[in-house]
């Protein structure tokens, strides 16, 4: 069983697909490929729905074509805007079926490198997030130690670890390998 999880994304994944109902909204706080917001599109299903944030338009576009492909367009709001800014969408704020929020740090693979998440940013939509969860909803993050990553995973261990105890938060990584990315996962209660 362990090495079905030994990327990161694959264990993230299947702790969403533990949380994550039909019927329920979820947010893709970082849309990038958009293989994540697929995925929470998939697990949504045709009742669902799915907003997914990114700041790099041709993120989006790249995003909505392989959501059209795998036929669940319709089911995805697309947000060309950071992700601190989930608070201020109206439909989001008062969604009470928000089940689950991911966040894939880092860079767009196809983009521009120095195009990285920010810690300031991803801290602000973290609280955000922690917030628009319902009750039983998830927060995935996963984190990576590139050259500014690495100062972004660091602030979001230490505010996991503040967290209160309406949450239960957990990190999973792999040990022995030098910069391996690192899972976070929240539980809200």
């Amino acid at each position: 069983m362990i090495e079905t999880f030994r990327r990161q994304t694959a264990f993230i994944k299947a702790c969403i697909q533990d949380v994550l109902k039909p019927g329920d909204s979820a947010i893709d706080a970082t849309v990038g490929t958009g293989e994540d917001t697929v995925f929470l599109a998939e697990c949504v299903g045709s009742a669902g729905h799915v907003y997914g944030f990114d700041i790099q338009r041709a993120a989006i576009e790249e995003a909505k074509a392989l959501a059209k492909q795998q036929g669940v367009l319709e089911r995805i709001t697309w947000l060309c805007d950071g992700h601190e800014h989930m608070d201020t969408y109206p439909d989001i704020v008062h969604n009470p079926k928000i089940g689950a929020v991911t966040f894939n740090l880092g860079y767009w693979p196809d983009g521009d490198p120095a195009v990285t998440t920010q810690p300031e940013t991803t801290l602000e939509a973290l609280e955000q997030s922690a917030e628009l969860l319902r009750s039983g909803g998830i927060l995935t993050v996963c984190a990576y130690s590139h050259l500014t990553g690495q100062a972004e995973k660091e602030k979001i261990e230490a505010w996991i670890q503040n967290l209160g105890r309406g949450y239960d938060a957990y990190s999973f990584e792999v040990k022995n390998h030098r910069k391996a990315p690192t899972a976070f996962i929240v539980l809200k209660k």
